[in-house]
């Protein structure tokens, strides 16, 4: 149970973070006066959609918190939902972190 809370608080600060972290990404790379990477042009365009993943995770955990009461086949198939959700988390993570530094690598590879 502890497991799931913890999941969702951290893409709760991860996705809330990100609003305010990478607009500041944005203005230092306006100032490079080049363009931007693809991937980071997405993430940039559309960081917004990083607040789903905590609603969608306080779902799971509703799901995990109701758990208790299901058979033993469906609390497996919870525990692959978890897992399977933390990889897509991890995932989503490392995409947008490669996303805000390969500006800094483009910008490298010129110089």
């Amino acid at each position: 149970m502890t497991s799931y809370l913890i999941m969702f608080v951290l893409a709760l600060v991860f996705a809330v973070g990100a609003q305010f972290i990478i607009p500041s990404f944005e203005t230092v790379f306006s100032s490079f006066g080049t363009d931007l990477p693809k991937l980071t042009s997405i993430v940039v365009d559309y960081r917004k959609w990083l607040l789903i993943i905590p609603a969608y995770m306080s779902l799971i955990v509703t799901f995990f918190i109701v758990q208790s009461r299901v058979t033993t086949e469906i609390n497996q198939v919870f525990k692959i939902v978890f897992f399977a959700d933390l990889l897509t988390f991890i995932g989503i993570v490392a995409t947008v972190v490669i996303a805000m530094y390969l500006p800094l690598f483009k910008i490298g590879a010129f110089a």
